[in-house]
C-alpha cells in the first residue's frame, strides 16, 4: 500500500489551486512544489502511537531549480585585476594574489572546487564571481557537514562580492562575516547556500569587548538557502544568522527546510538580533522553514542597549506544509524589538502553532503590523505591544495562487527538484 501510494503522489501533476485531501492531510496543487515524501505527512500518526523518533531525511537529494539566466550580476571596477581559474590549484594561486593586493577580481570557470581548508578573504575588496553565472554549474564545495574543516568563507575585509556560486558542505557556516573585525559592505548575489552544520550566512559580533563595531550594509539578493535531505543535520542551523548587523537588505531569495530533526527548534531561518538595527527583510519566500523571519530576541547581555531596533518585514510569502517537522513554529516574530514594520506578507501555515505573527515580550514597543495576510493569529506574547491594522484571513486557495505568482516572478521552476 505504501509503496502504491508513493508512485501515486509522485506521479501526479496538480493544476494550480487544486486542492486533495487524503487521511486529513491537505495536498496544495503546485506544479512547482515537485513529488511529496509519504513518509513525512504519516510522521504525526507515528508520533502519537509512539513509533516516531527523528524525522528521516529525504531518500534522494532534492534543489530548488531555478533560472538564473536574466539575473543582473553583481558591479565590478574595470580599474580592479582579475584572474581566471578552472581548478582549486589555480583557485589557491589566485586568493593568495588577491589577499595580497586586493581590489581583485576570481573569475571561476564551470566546474566543481574540492576545498578542505578555510577560504580567508583578508584584503579589501575581492570579488568571487563564476564565469557564466550559473550557480549550479560553479560549485565550491567543502568536505561535508560533518567533515571538520570548519567555515567555508571567512570574510576579515570589507566589500567582498561573491556571484553566481553553489556553496556547499561545510561543518560550521558556509559563510562567516567577521563583523568583529567590522568588516562592511558585503554582497552576496545569485548564491546557492546549501548544507552547513551550523548557520549557513552568519554575522559574527563581539558584543563583549567590541560592543559598537559590527558588519554592517550587507546585501543578500536572489539567492537559495536549502537543505538538500529536506530537514537540517540538527537544531542550531539557519539562513542568515546576523548579530549586531545594521542596514542590511535580504530580498528575493527562497529559503527551504531549515528545520530541525530533534531537541529543539531550530533558527530563524532570517535573523537580525542583539544590537541589529534598520534592516529589511522583503520579497523574499520561505518553505517549510521551522520559524521564517525574526529580529530580535528574548535574552539579557551585558552591553546590549536593544534586542532589535527598526527595520522592516514586508512583502514575504511564508508556507509551511510539512507535518513531519517537529518544530514547526510562527512565521514572523519581533522580541524585545522598538519600533519594526511588518507589512503585506502573505503567511500559510498547515500545522497546529496559533501564531502566523507574533511581537513578544514588554520591550517590543511601537511596532507597525498591516496589511498581512495569515491563516493564524497575529497577536502578543508576554506583553509585546504593537498597532495591528487591516490584517486579514487567507485561504489555501488564495495563498496557491499567490505563491505560484511569485515563484514565476523569482524564476523559480521547481522547489522539490533532483539534483543536476
Amino acid at each position: 500500500m505504501k509503496s502504491l501510494m508513493m508512485k501515486f503522489i509522485h506521479g501526479m501533476v496538480f493544476a494550480v489551486g487544486a486542492l486533495f485531501i487524503f487521511g486529513g492531510l491537505a495536498f496544495v496543487g503546485l506544479k512547482v512544489l515537485g513529488g511529496a515524501n509519504f513518509d513525512y505527512y504519516v510522521y504525526k500518526v507515528k508520533e502519537k502511537v509512539g513509533l516516531a523518533k527523528e524525522v528521516e531525511p529525504f531518500e534522494e537529494p532534492k534543489i530548488v531549480l531555478k533560472d538564473f539566466t536574466k539575473a543582473s550580476r553583481v558591479e565590478v571596477s574595470s580599474n580592479d585585476e582579475f584572474r581566471y581559474v578552472s581548478n582549486t590549484e589555480e583557485f589557491w594561486e589566485a586568493l593568495n594574489e588577491a589577499n595580497q593586493k586586493g581590489n581583485f577580481i576570481i573569475y571561476l570557470i564551470d566546474g566543481v572546487y574540492k576545498i578542505n581548508k578555510t577560504i580567508n578573504i583578508d584584503a579589501e575588496n575581492i570579488t568571487l564571481m563564476s564565469l557564466s553565472g550559473n550557480p549550479y554549474q560553479t560549485v565550491i564545495k567543502g568536505t561535508g557537514m560533518r567533515g571538520g574543516m570548519g567555515n567555508l568563507i571567512r570574510v576579515n575585509n570589507s566589500h567582498f562580492k561573491i556571484d553566481g556560486v553553489t556553496l556547499q558542505d561545510a561543518s560550521y557556516h558556509l559563510v562567516q562575516v567577521a563583523g568583529e573585525l567590522d568588516v562592511d559592505f558585503t554582497v552576496f548575489k545569485n548564491i546557492i547556500f546549501q548544507d552547513s552544520y551550523q548557520q549557513m550566512l552568519k554575522v559574527s559580533y563581539d558584543i563583549n569587548n567590541r560592543p559598537q563595531i559590527s558588519g554592517d550594509y550587507g546585501i543578500v539578493e536572489n539567492c537559495i538557502f536549502l537543505y538538500t535531505d529536506g530537514i537540517a543535520p540538527n537544531y542550531y542551523t539557519g539562513g542568515v544568522d546576523a548579530l549586531g548587523a545594521k542596514s542590511w537588505q535580504v530580498s528575493n531569495s527562497i529559503f527551504r527546510d531549515i528545520a530541525s530533526p530533534k531537541q529543539n527548534i531550530s533558527q530563524y531561518a532570517v535573523h537580525f538580533w542583539m544590537n541589529s538595527a534598520d534592516n529589511i527583510i522583503t520579497n523574499n519566500i520561505y518553505i517549510n522553514n521551522d520559524r521564517a523571519i525574526g529580529m530580535g530576541l528574548g535574552v539579557e547581555k551585558s552591553n546590549m542597549e536593544y534586542a532589535n531596533k527598526n527595520g522592516e518585514i514586508s512583502h514575504n510569502i511564508i508556507f509551511h506544509s510539512d507535518l513531519s517537522d517537529p518544530f514547526a513554529d510562527t512565521g514572523i516574530a519581533v522580541e524585545k524589538s522598538i519600533g519594526t514594520k511588518i507589512y503585506s506578507n502573505y503567511i500559510f501555515l498547515s500545522h497546529s502553532y496559533p501564531r502566523a505573527i507574533e511581537y513578544r515580550f514588554e520591550e517590543t514597543k511601537e511596532v507597525q503590523i498591516s496589511n498581512n495576510y495569515t491563516n493564524r493569529n497575529v497577536s502578543s506574547r508576554d506583553q509585546g505591544e504593537a498597532l495591528l491594522r487591516n490584517n486579514d484571513s487567507i485561504s489555501l486557495e488564495k495563498m496557491t495562487v499567490i505563491l505560484t505568482e511569485r515563484l514565476q516572478q523569482l524564476s523559480v521552476k521547481n522547489l522539490y527538484a533532483k539534483t543536476i
